[in-house]
């Protein structure tokens, strides 16, 4: 089977690809940070963080997934940012490099997350849903390619995370309280709905 119909049916069947927006805490800073008013999301899945980009930094947020119908349509024209949230390691490595070529053409400033883990999900056809899993510095030759400014950020057991915008210490200090003050304010929220157990279970 096709691998884009293949993740067609995975979305058919069940809520896939919706994890991308817990890493919002460390996504929002650097989107604020940039002043970006037309943001991407490329291979959004069924993730809410367009929406959440949209109201906390007041931006307008295209949507994009070759795997579900609603967002298959490939935009035209460029963007003030691109996000791009564990989607590449789901690409084949012979066709890694023409997907970031194509990502390029849409903004050349992109923030971009991927996994280098196994996934816990298998693709029809047997294989692991991570079909191109590399260690950090892979990916940054990689993205270098396409994003001369590639340059790794800090997020949580994600190390293989770049923003491709040259950003200062200060900027990156301040990105990573604002994803604390972020977190923190989070968890409260989550104590007050659903309680100390539920909570727990849920982090």
């Amino acid at each position: 089977m096709d691998l884009i119909e293949q993740y067609r049916q995975m979305h058919r069947e069940r809520a896939y690809g919706a994890t991308s927006v817990k890493k919002a805490p460390y996504i929002l800073p650097y989107v604020q940070l940039l002043k970006a008013r037309t943001v991407i999301d490329y291979g959004c899945g069924q993730s809410s963080l367009a929406e959440l980009i949209s109201e906390r930094c007041d931006a307008k947020v295209t949507r994009y997934d070759p795997g579900l119908p609603a967002y298959d349509e490939r935009p035209n024209g460029r963007f003030d940012l691109l996000i791009n949230i564990d989607v590449l390691e789901h690409v084949p490595e012979d066709a890694v490099d023409g997907v970031i070529a194509e990502m390029a053409t849409l903004s050349d400033k992109a923030i971009i997350i991927i996994d280098t883990r196994l996934a816990a999900t298998t693709l029809s056809d047997g294989r692991n849903a991570h079909l191109t899993l590399r260690p950090p510095q892979w990916w940054k030759e990689r993205l270098a390619r396409h994003y001369p400014d590639a340059r790794r950020i800090w997020v949580q057991r994600r190390p293989a995370s770049f923003v491709t915008w040259r950003v200062s210490s200060p900027q990156t200090l301040a990105a990573l309280a604002a994803a604390s003050t972020y977190k923190v304010r989070a968890l409260g929220a989550m104590l007050v709905r659903d309680g100390m157990r539920r909570t727990l279970r849920k982090i």
